[in-house]
């Protein structure tokens, strides 16, 4: 009975550290964040305000805590960490940017208010994206904390697992291209998955230990296990048609297209077999 009692208190204890480190790495996080991207009022018209409105709503920011904690196991120390954390975070945000335009998703609200395009319009939401992307890209490369060639290696991980043939650009292309099929099964799904978005969070775990110059075999050990762990727990039943979505679809393909600067005709689509692993 004791031991029983002493496990779970050892368990609850476990939980607090996590949460405190958690709350911590998530204030620097926030910090770095706000340093590193241009202020509103720095021209460029409204993209600043929509780049900070999507990347400052309420988010877990799961994929940089995790290189954070990764690389601080490794041995590196946070200041060298947090520049790729953040620029981890802008290249996810860009792709729920992007992600939820009428060309894609057609989505009306992410983190719980409108999504950028709805409250910018599609041209600057499209544009908030691209600078965020690169901004992603010149955070590492100015990072004098770490040395040129480290720079280099982490460019070339984030690329990796945000683009294609094995990365998020790779997974959406395979989620759009599946959305009218009914015969996608377990494998497929988790191949989704595993690209659109194991693939950016692996590579998170990876950069943290490449930071800290770990081992290439205790870099795969940190991320060998994260797409089977972190798969969405609905991931089985993922892929199935949302009412609210098709309705939307209708209505838009019933009309001209939104923006006037995209000068497209309406076309047709099915309605979108959403992947459910963008929530992380």
């Amino acid at each position: 009975m004791k031991a029983s009692f002493d496990a779970r208190a050892a368990s609850s204890s476990s939980v607090e550290e996590a949460r405190a480190y958690a709350a911590r790495a998530l204030s620097l996080v926030e910090a770095k964040l706000d340093e590193l991207v241009p202020g509103e009022s720095a021209g460029a018209g409204a993209v600043h305000a929509a780049i900070r409105w999507s990347l400052f709503a309420p988010a877990k920011r799961f994929r940089p805590l995790l290189l954070l904690a990764t690389g601080e196991t490794f041995g590196a120390k946070t200041e060298q960490l947090l520049a790729t954390a953040c620029a981890f975070e802008m290249i996810h945000t860009y792709s729920l940017v992007h992600d939820d335009l009428p060309a894609m998703d057609d989505d009306e609200l992410r983190r719980g208010r409108p999504t950028c395009h709805v409250k910018f319009g599609e041209t600057t939401a499209i544009l908030a994206g691209d600078a965020l992307q690169a901004l992603a890209f010149q955070t590492i490369a100015e990072d004098e904390t770490l040395d040129a060639p480290l720079r280099v290696h982490l460019i070339a991980e984030l690329a990796r697992a945000a683009g294609t043939p094995e990365g998020m650009v790779a997974g959406q292309a395979h989620d759009l291209a599946a959305e009218s099929r009914e015969d996608v099964g377990g494998e497929e799904l988790e191949l989704i998955h595993r690209r659109k978005t194991g693939a950016l969070i692996q590579a998170a775990a990876r950069a943290g230990a490449i930071i800290a110059g770990d081992s290439r075999q205790r870099r795969a050990g940190a991320q060998s296990h994260l797409p089977v762990a972190l798969r969405p727990r609905r991931g089985a039943r993922a892929r199935t048609f949302s009412p609210r979505r098709s309705q939307r679809r209708a209505r838009r393909d019933q009309t001209p297209h939104r923006h006037p600067a995209c000068h497209r005709p309406p076309h047709p689509r099915t309605p979108r077999l959403r992947s459910k692993g963008e929530h992380l």
